[in-house]
């Protein structure tokens, strides 16, 4: 049995890159964290895939069918990106790392796109169709949060489940539940509160919240990075 433990726990180490130790690393504690981080993550993610059409149309004064094109486009990309972003995260980087990442690069994003909806001069005027720049703006933030998206879908459920003893499945079974309720919860705020603010105090507002409770969301997740134990890539 114990020779079991040696070998399981051979396949994580600390943030020193030195042998997890199961008293000081990894638990439920650890798995909290990824929870938390969670809620802010899918908050941010879910106002934008609901409600971005309003954004193309009235803000951007794209076509009801080039907007509904963009944002299937969007969400195709993020989800289509976590099978790279899961590649990544098992053969060359650690989980935690591809986490920061990618969640560098899907705040990149938000502060792209929240600059442009706070500035006229980078959005068209009325009946005006975006000029090469604005449309160029719009693109790289936009995809900027799509790859950040998929590293972050790819990483962070699986970094949860990496703290938690594989041998106590009935534990691991109640993170995944929780995890769910944590998704469940950011969908809720994205689609009440955040929707209400797109449509009540603008789009420029509701970028720059993203990226805030996104910067957070990071902060929270670096919070644990002593106590994490993180899986080798393979």
């Amino acid at each position: 049995m114990d020779v079991e433990i040696n070998k399981e726990s051979d396949n994580y180490c600390d943030y020193k890159e030195r042998k997890a130790d199961p008293k000081k690393h990894g638990g439920i504690r650890a798995a909290i964290l990824t929870c938390v981080v969670e809620i802010m993550c899918s908050m941010v993610v879910l106002c934008n895939s609901i409600n971005l059409v309003d954004y193309f149309l009235k803000y951007m004064h794209y076509s009801v069918s080039e907007s509904s094109t963009m944002v299937t486009n969007f969400m195709g990309s993020s989800y289509i990106l976590t099978i790279v972003g899961g590649f990544i995260s098992d053969s060359y980087l650690t989980r935690f790392t591809t986490f920061i990442l990618s969640g560098a690069i899907e705040l990149m994003g938000f502060i792209f796109l929240a600059y442009q909806a706070n500035h006229s001069d980078l959005r068209p005027p009325e009946n005006t169709t975006p000029s090469p720049v604005q449309a160029v703006i719009l693109h790289i933030g936009l995809y900027c949060v799509a790859i950040g998206v998929a590293g972050v879908k790819a990483a962070l459920q699986t970094h949860g489940a990496d703290q938690l003893d594989d041998k106590k499945q009935n534990l691991i079974s109640s993170f995944f539940n929780w995890y769910f309720f944590s998704i469940c919860s950011g969908a809720l705020l994205a689609s009440t509160v955040m929707v209400w603010i797109e449509e009540n105090r603008g789009w420029s507002l509701s970028f720059m919240i993203c990226a805030i409770v996104l910067s957070f969301a990071i902060c929270i997740f670096v919070v644990g990075f002593p106590i994490y134990r993180n899986k080798r890539p393979a």
